[in-house]
């Protein structure tokens, strides 16, 4: 960030990532749009 300060992945976002398709299966809650957007592969 320009002020110096870390923004973080939401947790569903960090390693070991799941498959999209799993993830939105799973999940208890709607995605954020940064989840969406995460890279994965």
């Amino acid at each position: 960030m320009p002020d110096g300060s870390i923004v973080s992945l939401p947790l569903e976002d960090m390693s070991p990532l799941l498959p999209l398709e799993t993830l939105q299966r799973e999940m208890l809650v709607p995605l954020l749009p940064a989840s969406l957007e995460a890279p994965r592969s």
